[in-house]
C-alpha cells in the first residue's frame, strides 16, 4: 500500500506517531507531508536531514507542505488547502490518507469533500483541540465545533486512547474507535531499580509549554525544598522556562533518545503536570522503564493509571504532594508499582501489537476498539 500521512507541523508526541506506524508497517510506503516546522524549528537543510534520520526505513519519503500555518488564518488557509490539492495530485496514486493534528485534520477533510476523492481517509488528533485548557472556553466551543464540522464532511476519526474516543462522543461525533499508543518493554524497566532507593528522583519529559503545565510541576516541588530525600528532574526546554524557580528542579535541556531513556531509568516516578494528552508516549516510556505514575487527571492520562496498582491520578497539587509524602514515608510501594506499571505496558500498550492493526485498519478489516 501507499500511505499518504499529513500533519501541518511534526514534534514530541505527534513524531513519535507517525514515526512508530512507519516503522511497524515496513512492507508499506510511506509518505510524510509536514509543515515548515519540525519539532518546533524552522525546516532548514540541516534539520530536514536531521529530521529524515529518525525514520529508520527506506520506504519513507519526506515532502513539504510549506504553505500551512499552525493559526487559524483564512487567507493562508485557502493557499494551503489549494497546494496540499497540488500535492496529492503529484504523490497519486495511493491508497490510503492518514491525516495528524487538528488543523491537517480540517484542511484534509475539507479537501476531501471538495474534491471528491475514494480514497481511505482517517484522522488522528492526538490531542483533541477542543480540551485545550490554555485557552477559553469560547475558543474551545469553536475549535469543537469545526471538529464536528469536518466530521461530516468526509474520512473516519480513529483515537490514539479509550479516554480521547469517549471525549469525541461526548461532543457528538461518533468516532470509529480507538487503537492505543504503544511503546516497545524491555527487561531493563524491571531490573534497573533495586529494592528501596534511598533518595527519590522525580521526572517528566517535554516541552515547557502551556500543554504541560510546568507551573503546577514547579508549584508541587517547591513542597518540597530542601528535603534531601527527594529531587526532581524536568526532561526537556521550552518557552516557559522561567515558570521553573524552585531550586530542587534540574531542568536537562533536549536530549537525544537515549539519553531521556537513561534519566529515565535513574528516577523512579513520573511526575505529569499536563493540562490534556491524546495519550502521551512520554509516559508510556515510563511504564516501559518501569516507574511508578503521578498524573494529572486528564484525558489520555486516564487511561494509564490502575488506581493504587501502578501509581495514581491527582487533581490538586496538595493531592500530589500529599501523595509523594506517603511514598517518601513507604519506598518500597514505588518499586512495586513500577514492576507493575511495565506490566501493564507490555499487556496493554505494546507498540507491536497496537501499531500493527493500523495495517488492518488500512485494508478495510476491522481493528479498532470502541468500548
Amino acid at each position: 500500500m501507499r500511505i499518504i500521512h499529513i500533519a501541518e507541523t511534526l514534534g514530541s508526541g505527534l513524531l513519535e506517531y507517525v514515526i512508530q506506524i512507519t516503522r511497524h508497517l515496513p512492507e508499506d510506503e510511506h509518505i510524510v507531508v509536514f509543515g515548515n516546522a519540525l519539532e518546533g524549528r524552522r525546516a532548514t537543510a540541516s534539520v530536514l536531514q536531521e529530521f529524515k534520520a529518525k525514520f529508520p526505513l527506506p520506504n519513507v519519503q519526506l515532502r513539504q507542505w510549506e504553505e500551512v500555518q499552525r493559526e487559524v488564518k483564512p487567507i493562508p488557509d485557502l493557499k494551503s488547502i489549494w497546494s496540499l490539492r497540488k500535492l496529492l495530485k503529484e504523490l497519486g496514486p495511493f491508497d490510503v490518507v492518514h491525516l495528524h493534528s487538528s488543523k491537517a485534520g480540517f484542511i484534509g477533510r475539507l479537501l476531501f469533500f471538495v474534491t471528491r476523492r475514494k480514497e481511505k481517509l482517517f484522522y488522528t488528533p492526538n490531542g483533541a483541540p477542543f480540551l485545550r485548557l490554555d485557552v477559553t472556553m469560547s475558543k474551545r466551543k469553536f475549535f469543537a465545533q469545526l471538529e464536528r464540522v469536518a466530521h461530516s464532511l468526509a474520512g473516519e476519526i480513529l483515537c490514539c486512547s479509550k479516554s480521547e474516543y469517549e471525549a469525541y462522543v461526548e461532543q457528538g461525533m461518533k468516532p470509529l474507535g480507538y487503537i492505543n499508543n504503544g511503546t516497545e518493554t524491555t527487561p531493563e524497566g524491571a531490573t534497573h531499580l533495586p529494592g528501596q532507593p534511598s533518595k527519590i528522583t522525580i521526572c517528566t519529559t517535554g516541552r515547557l509549554s502551556n500543554q504541560k503545565n510546568p507551573t503546577l510541576f514547579n508549584q508541587i516541588a517547591q513542597a518540597f525544598t530542601g528535603d534531601t530525600r527527594i529531587e526532581f528532574v524536568w526532561i526537556g526546554e521550552g518557552e516557559l522556562r522561567s515558570e521553573i524557580t524552585s531550586p530542587n528542579i534540574r531542568i536537562t535541556g533536549w536530549l537525544t533518545k537515549e539519553q531521556v531513556r537513561q534519566e529515565l531509568l535513574n528516577s523512579q516516578v513520573y511526575l505529569s503536570s499536563a493540562l490534556w494528552e491524546g495519550l502521551p508516549f512520554a509516559v508510556l516510556e515510563a511504564m516501559s522503564c518501569g516507574k511508578a505514575l503521578l498524573l494529572k487527571r486528564a484525558v489520555g492520562n486516564v487511561d494509564l493509571v490502575e488506581e493504587g496498582v501502578n501509581g495514581h491520578l491527582y487533581d490538586s497539587a496538595q493531592q500530589a504532594i500529599n501523595l509523594l509524602y506517603s511514598w517518601l514515608e513507604n519506598p518500597g510501594v514505588i518499586t512495586q508499582m513500577g514492576k507493575a506499571s511495565l506490566h501493564l505496558c507490555a499487556r496493554q500498550f505494546n507498540a507491536q501489537a497496537n501499531f500493527s492493526k493500523m495495517r488492518e485498519l488500512y485494508q478495510g478489516n476491522s481493528a479498532v476498539v470502541t468500548t
